[in-house]
């Protein structure tokens, strides 16, 4: 009986210590889905102080959302189970040194949205094994030296949403293995070229929305493993040539909605395994040659809403592997022939929201991009002809691309001097002029400059506008002619209602000849009209 006695205390201790009598009042105890052992439920239930029966195998306690504003050195006493432990949503102002002591299982601690101003050296004593720290969205000014010290596991850490002004040298100090910091909307304005040291394993760096103006040169040094580097939103205007170095395993860099106005030939030199640069929202107005030297498995690359109106021909060299680019909302009026050269793998071309300037070249250009089967919108607004202005609004896919091609411009004629034709015809289909106000682009042997004029057969100069270049140039009559044998003509041939140009001799016939524009052999027909000036090309139109 003795003996029945005794296991009867035995399974009723059991029962007790499982028994809702072992768990905290207002809490809710049950076996956890996560670990081994208790899971306590504490959330948002008014508590002011940590609760003491908590029952020792406890492998999750939370105590989320409450008014606990101290946690006494002890509080956790016991509980060596412990393997993850939330503070979250509290009113907690400091972290005593030693306070989670035995703690030794703890893989994961949340003491974020506190009201922390100052965290000990040696408030994160004993915890060898944390894997994960959250001191997010709290109230601290600096980050004490050694302050991590023996946290050798740690491989998250996330701090942002504080009030950090600078990151010293071995801010991390410590923390070998870490994978991900986060260090994100504070009010860094200096990061200390050292800041960083110890952390070659980190991965993933957050630095965006602080106030960071410069990065030093190899500030990011010994950071040998980072795959993404995020430093948008600071106020970053200028970026020293090394400042990326050492990061030849980085693979995504964001840079949008800083104040850069330059890109340095050579910044971006030694990061051979980047796949993604984001640039939009800054203030650059010019891309050089070379500007993206060293990228050759970049695939994305984000220019939107930048300052840009110019693009220097080989701006883009060396991204042989670019899939997609973004130049919307620029300032954009002209892209260069052959720009996009070497761009073999490009699938997507965004240049909407820019004012393009729609003639020749720019039909040269849609004919390049529909070779190239480009998408030339980002969103769902296709790209429009911001100028001329009878063009202006007309969507670049319904440009006609025919009758618009760019006409020669220097083909000299035996003992003449040099000489071009533009024609209205050419640049605005659909556009006629009279015999007597023929428009010629040529250059004036007395100014020894390109000019442009509606031209009578006088010896006078005339002022028109240029619809190439929507400016007014003046053009002088010579009043002299070449040869019936001689005279090159540039005319709209009726019979296939093309532009063609050939040296016209007066017959009713068909002469081929080669297109110094095109260098390619056409055909034209003799209209039975002949504009002369000394060995200038003058356009007939029908």
């Amino acid at each position: 009986m003795v003996r029945l006695g005794v296991w009867i205390l035995v399974i009723l201790s059991l029962l007790y210590s499982w028994g809702a009598e072992a768990c905290p009042d207002k809490c809710k105890c049950e076996p956890s889905n996560s670990c081994t052992g208790t899971y306590v439920n504490c959330v948002n239930r008014g508590l002011t102080r940590v609760p003491t029966n908590i029952p020792n195998d406890t492998c999750w306690l939370d105590l989320e959302r409450n008014q606990l504003t101290t946690l006494e050195k002890g509080a956790f006493e016991g509980l060596g189970n412990l393997q993850e432990l939330y503070l979250y949503s509290n009113k907690l102002t400091t972290l005593q040194k030693g306070l989670f002591e035995g703690l030794t299982k703890l893989t994961k601690l949340s003491v974020s949205r506190n009201q922390l101003t100052t965290l000990e050296k040696g408030a994160f004593e004993g915890l060898g094994n944390l894997e994960s720290l959250y001191l997010y969205s709290n109230k601290l000014t600096t980050l004490q030296k050694g302050l991590f010290e023996g946290l050798t596991k740690l491989t998250k850490l996330y701090v942002s949403l504080n009030q950090l002004t600078t990151l010293e040298k071995g801010a991390f100090e410590g923390l070998g293995n870490l994978e991900s910091l986060s260090v994100s909307s504070n009010q860094l304005t200096t990061l200390e070229k050292g800041a960083f040291e110890g952390l070659g394993n980190l991965e993933s760096l957050h630095l965006y929305s602080n106030k960071l103006t410069t990065l030093q040169k190899g500030l990011f040094e010994g950071l040998t493993k980072l795959t993404e580097l995020n430093l948008r939103s600071n106020q970053l205007t200028t970026l020293e040539k090394g400042a990326f170095e050492g990061l030849g395993n980085l693979q995504y860099l964001y840079l949008y909605s800083n104040k850069l106005t330059t890109l340095q030939k050579g910044l971006f030199e030694g990061l051979t395994k980047l796949t993604t640069l984001d640039l939009r929202f800054n203030q650059l107005t010019t891309l050089e040659k070379g500007a993206f030297e060293g990228l050759g498995n970049l695939q994305y690359l984000d220019l939107e809403g930048n300052q840009l109106t110019t693009l220097e021909k080989g701006a883009f060299e060396g991204l042989g592997n670019l899939q997609e680019l973004y130049l919307y909302n620029n300032k954009l009026t002209t892209l260069q022939k052959g720009l996009f050269e070497g761009l073999t793998k490009l699938t997507k071309l965004a240049i909407e929201g820019n004012p393009l300037r729609c003639n020749c070249q720019m039909v040269e250009f849609v004919s390049f991009a529909t070779t190239k089967s480009l998408t030339l919108r980002s969103w769902k607004t296709d790209p429009r002809c911001g100028s001329p202005g009878n063009l202006t609004g007309i969507l670049l896919k319904n440009l006609p691309l025919q009758g618009m091609n760019c006409p020669p411009v220097n083909t000299d004629t035996p003992g003449s001097t040099d000489s071009g034709v533009i024609s209205t015809a050419v640049l605005f289909p659909g556009t006629t002029n009279s015999d007597s106000t023929i428009m010629t682009t040529a250059t004036d042997p007395a100014t020894d400059s390109l000019t442009t004029a509606t031209e009578p057969a006088t010896d006078s100069l005339t002022i028109a506008t240029d619809p190439a270049t929507e400016s007014s140039t003046t053009a002088r009559d010579l009043g002299t002619t070449n040869s019936d044998s001689t005279i090159m003509t540039t005319a709209t041939d009726p019979a296939t209602d093309s532009l063609t140009t050939a040296t016209e001799p007066a017959t009713d016939s068909l002469t081929i000849v080669t297109d110094p524009a095109t260098e390619s052999s056409t055909t034209a027909r003799d209209l039975g009209k002949v504009f002369t000036e000394a060995a200038h090309f003058h356009q007939y139109l029908t």
